[in-house]
């Protein structure tokens, strides 16, 4: 053999050693690298840890009861598992939370108490619970399942009202329907009406073939200067027991006949430059047919610059006004003179205030 090949051969087997022992060093390094992106990874193992049942059904229960279940969380492995958190997926669902930082020895469980609460629900149900835990760097997730079937006193439909936008004055009614489920002798007490609110209760409505009452909620939108929201709640009480009072959310949004914002004007100083911007919204088509300042109670009319996005000649619902401020210098007042359309009937006038204030 020549020199030339020996060194040949030599170089290849270097090379070969060389390659072998770092690929020896790039597989421990990956092992055990604490930092690596493996040691993050969550996955579901039930060979590691898994609930124990994996799912647990409550069967039939009643509306408002508090009921019990203890799942054990089983570390199936020969290492030592922290549990990081856990949680459930609804808050009908209570979980004891000194439960986290506990460790489950190897071949150990934890006992998890759950308690579901069935308050107001009906019909099929149910929630998940989720264990986030931690061993030798890698984290596990594990889930169980909870599910019952709510058997109601008494549904009912809607839940809730809401009256959307009305104007002041205006009326409207909507209506809730109670039907007797596991309660069959369900008796309702006709609610009280509450300021804005008027209440009627009746039983065996049209086209029913049991009996089921109707709760007809009519709203008189109170007077307000301003578009504001409307909120209260409907108390019902009936003989069901484990429902005895049944709490029905109320809301609207009122608007004036006439609004104009701001409400009030102020100029700083006795500086007269400038002009004041006014918006006024009205529910019938209007336009505005005089603006009138009042110093020292003496009234004046006053020219107005109209802003594009108001439109007197449309009719628009929206008017804009940009009023210079040397005539309302002084000024305790301005008034807006309006002709309102009221649908097919003769126009009406309309006036609104706004006070002015000088500092």
């Amino acid at each position: 053999m020549t020199m030339r090949e020996k060194s040949t051969r030599l170089l290849s087997r270097e090379n070969i050693l060389g390659c072998l022992a770092g690929v020896c060093i790039v597989v421990v390094l990956f092992a055990v690298k604490p930092g690596s992106s493996r040691s993050k990874i969550r996955h579901m193992d039930p060979q590691i840890v898994a609930f124990d049942p994996s799912s647990f059904d409550f069967g039939k229960v009643f509306q408002a009861e508090h009921i019990k279940h203890e799942f054990k969380l089983v570390n199936r492995s020969t290492n030592e598992i922290r549990v990081l958190a856990l949680r459930s997926s609804c808050q009908c669902t209570l979980i004891e939370k000194e439960l986290a930082g506990k460790i489950i020895a190897p071949k150990g469980f934890l006992r998890v108490p759950v308690d579901f609460q069935t308050s107001s629900q009906r019909g099929p149900g149910g929630a998940n619970v989720e264990a986030l835990l931690e061993s030798q760097g890698q984290r596990y997730y594990a889930k169980a399942f909870i599910n019952a079937y709510v058997d109601a006193d008494f549904e009912f439909e809607p839940r809730s009202l809401n009256f959307g936008a009305i104007k002041v004055g205006e009326k409207a009614t909507q209506a809730i329907k109670l039907v007797p489920r596991a309660l069959q002798d369900l008796t309702v007490k006709q609610p009280e009406s509450n300021g804005a609110l008027k209440v009627s209760l009746s039983t065996n409505i049209a086209g029913s073939s049991s009996k089921v009452f109707e709760l007809n909620v009519t709203i008189h939108a109170p007077s307000v200067r301003f578009s504001q929201v409307f909120s209260t709640v409907l108390s019902v009480e009936t003989s069901s027991k484990r429902v005895p009072v049944l709490i029905i959310p109320v809301s609207a949004v009122i608007s004036p006949e006439l609004e104009i914002a701001p409400d009030i004007i102020v100029l700083s100083g006795k500086a007269t430059s400038g002009e004041t911007r006014l918006t006024i919204r009205t529910f019938q088509a209007s336009r505005v047919l005089h603006t009138v300042v009042t110093k020292s109670k003496i009234s004046k009319e006053v020219p107005v610059t109209a802003d594009p996005s108001g439109s007197e000649e449309t009719w628009d619902l929206t008017h804009v006004r940009r009023i210079g401020n040397s005539f309302l210098a002084g000024a305790e007042r301005i008034d807006f003179d309006l002709e309102v359309r009221n649908g097919t009937a003769p126009t009406e006038a309309r006036s609104v205030s706004v006070q002015v204030k000088s500092l």
